[in-house]
């Protein structure tokens, strides 16, 4: 298991989407959509299942 340290902005470079963004969907104010789902799953290795069922 890799374990990563990222703050709000190397998070929100490592999935290329722009800092309000990521803040948008941080706060709830935004969804993230299937794009972003995928960039996490494919970058992190974090089950889809358990991305799907958090939106």
């Amino acid at each position: 298991m890799t374990i990563h340290h990222f703050n709000q902005t190397q998070l929100a470079i490592e999935l290329e989407i722009s800092k309000s963004q990521f803040s948008e969907i941080l706060s709830g104010r935004k969804a993230p959509n299937l794009s972003l789902v995928k960039s996490v799953h494919d970058k992190f290795h974090i089950d889809g299942n358990i991305l799907l069922n958090s939106l």
